[in-house]
């Protein structure tokens, strides 16, 4: 019986201390939301043998079938060098756009160090400056897609991709569909989001997990959709599906009014 008791206690405890993360987080303005997501992703895959990974099957089998030999690729989502070390070393031309200055910055000794070269841009995709039918190629890193708060935003980041590739280049988009919160969560932080005024409001499928004090760990967890449902309101066209369950993806292509 004592077990019992202990155990609906700490229960009562942990989805208290989770309505509680959640409330935090809508309390956040956008400005220190992403101050909380660059203290999560500044220490992650920051070791030799993730640098050195190489490619995921799933990015394997999309650069082989898809990709010609040269091509000019833009990563979104360059992190400390795992995807773009390997397209670089495979002759690609390839743009990494990163916005945590330490990762960005072992990404360029992780360059130099092979004496490989990229064009690196330090921001978020959603900022920085992109010329128009100039890539090939587009890809975001694995789950990237998902790391960006805001349908809007999301919607606006693969407009700006679509204007980067060629109108007849792909873009490959990966993105979660596993570990949606409860929709109370999301009603917490909307409710307090509105009674800080905050300038942001977290959207049913987004979560977060506090990883250490003053870090957040933000994820969009898609449905199919919602998915399909951004691809066309960024006017693009949906290709192909994933055929890898750990890698859930979608290939699409600009539609003809980008």
């Amino acid at each position: 019986m004592l077990n019992r008791a202990l155990t609906t206690i700490s229960l009562f405890f942990e989805r208290a201390a989770r309505a509680c993360m959640y409330a935090a987080a809508g309390a956040l303005t956008f400005a220190g939301l992403r101050r909380a997501i660059e203290a999560d992703w500044r220490t992650f895959n920051d070791d030799e043998e993730s640098t050195n990974a190489g490619l995921f099957p799933a990015e394997q089998h999309f650069i082989d079938e898809h990709v010609g030999a040269g091509s000019r690729i833009l990563l979104v989502g360059a992190g400390t060098g795992r995807e773009l070390i390997a397209l670089a070393t495979g002759g690609f031309r390839v743009t990494g756009v990163e916005p945590v200055p330490r990762t960005l910055d072992l990404c360029r000794r992780a360059l130099a160090s092979r004496r490989l070269d990229a064009d690196l841009r330090a921001g978020y995709i959603e900022d920085v400056a992109l010329d128009r039918d100039l890539f090939d190629v587009a890809m975001f890193s694995f789950f990237v897609y998902s790391l960006i708060p805001a349908s809007s935003r999301r919607v606006a980041a693969l407009k700006k991709v679509a204007r980067a590739v060629k109108p007849d280049g792909l873009i490959l988009i990966s993105y979660m569909v596993d570990g949606a919160p409860s929709p109370y969560l999301t009603r917490i932080a909307r409710g307090v989001g509105a009674i800080t005024r905050s300038d942001w409001r977290i959207e049913p499928g987004d979560a977060v997990y506090r990883t250490s004090p003053g870090a957040l760990r933000f994820e969009h967890i898609f449905t199919r959709r919602e998915i399909d449902a951004e691809l066309d309101a960024a006017g693009l066209r949906h290709l192909e599906e994933s055929r890898f369950a750990s890698y859930p993806y979608v290939l699409a292509r600009p539609g003809a009014h980008q």
